[in-house]
């Protein structure tokens, strides 16, 4: 499925680098997610859109702020 938006893909991008800088697998991420790891890797790939208000879930999931996962957002979207 094509990203919808600059946005869309660089969020799903963020979603996967903040899971990769936390050392965590999908299958890790997803249960600590409570997502199944298909769903997980299609936040990660485009498949599925996040959606604004799952980001602080992410966060604590990752051991992130939610400004350091919007500075991943941000730092994607620039490139």
């Amino acid at each position: 499925m094509p990203f919808k938006t600059k946005a869309d893909m660089a969020w799903s991008t963020a979603i996967r680098a903040c899971r990769q800088q936390a050392g965590l697998t999908q299958a890790q991420a997803a249960k600590l997610l409570r997502l199944t790891q298909q769903e997980l890797s299609k936040l990660e790939t485009g498949g599925l859109i996040i959606k604004a208000r799952d980001i602080p879930r992410v966060a604590k999931a990752y051991k992130m702020s939610i400004r350091a996962v919007c500075d991943v957002f941000i730092a994607l979207y620039e490139t």
